[in-house]
């Protein structure tokens, strides 16, 4: 297999770069020169925050045609470029050409392996999912508090929140007032179609928990059960799912796996 760049190699295999979406004209040095922030990455279907995952990486085009680009935790990467028409062409003495270009709203972006790469002229900033999940409600819930239709918006995992996009998890709860409720749910393990599961609910205490109302049949999903939800309210407005596995240690309770949160749909 050919050499690829270590620092493009956030996967482990970054090949050439072509151009998705790429702007009509042909680009000048001034439409590229200077310092690019990499703000997402898309891989398989999962759209990756890298400043949300902790990560840094800049990609900065000289004006004498030479590039460097530097990620957390690599080596910098240095090389020449040069332009043709729509497209940056970067040189390097280690790799393959890469090709780049950029899309109509003015965004670095290219395509290696099914996995896309963008960058900007701004800086990305980490989503504060603290502010954004909160703290659980203090004050008695009803069942009718969490009746309406939920959308994921994140996960939770190892003390690091991400956002549901980031998995190519979708998943839309509905609760009725008496506590009944449907979840559809499209994941890694349900990526052909969605699995729809029918479930009856409990008020225990602040926690809502979700059943199947015919156990005859399982299913299965990526952070998230189809079959048993524990649902808390969070003082945000969000609904908050704590997936639990049994303990390794015989007789223990069982221990939170993860945690997804819900959005409720307008």
């Amino acid at each position: 297999m050919t050499k690829k760049m270590g620092v493009f190699a956030v996967t482990g295999m970054m090949a050439a770069m072509m151009a998705t979406g790429v702007l009509a004209e042909d680009l000048t040095k001034e439409d590229v020169s200077g310092l690019w922030y990499i703000t997402t990455m898309e891989i398989e279907g999962m759209n990756m925050s890298p400043a949300d995952m902790g990560l840094e990486a800049t990609l900065e085009f000289g004006d004498d045609d030479t590039w460097e680009m530097t990620m957390s935790g690599e080596d910098p990467e240095q090389g020449t470029w040069e332009l043709a028409g729509e497209e940056i062409i970067m040189h390097s003495d280690t790799a393959e050409d890469v090709k780049m270009a950029i899309d109509e709203e003015g965004l670095l972006i290219g395509d290696i392996d099914s996995t896309i790469m963008t960058f900007s002229r701004e800086k990305p900033e980490a989503t504060d999912w603290s502010s954004i999940i909160g703290n659980p409600v203090t004050d008695e819930v009803e069942l009718s508090d969490f009746a309406g239709t939920w959308k994921i918006i994140a996960v939770e995992m190892d003390e690091m929140v991400m956002s549901s996009d980031t998995w190519g998890i979708e998943a839309t709860l509905v609760v009725k007032e008496d506590g009944t409720a449907s979840l559809e749910l499209k994941d890694q393990f349900n990526d052909e179609e969605s699995t729809k599961t029918e479930l009856k609910g409990t008020l225990e205490d602040q926690t809502l928990k979700l059943e199947l109302i015919d156990d005859s049949e399982s299913h299965f999903g990526l952070f998230l059960s189809p079959d048993n939800l524990s649902l808390n309210l969070q003082d945000t407005g969000l609904l908050k799912n704590i997936d639990y596995i049994d303990s390794e240690e015989e007789g223990a309770e069982p221990e939170p796996n993860s945690i997804v949160y819900f959005e409720k749909a307008e």
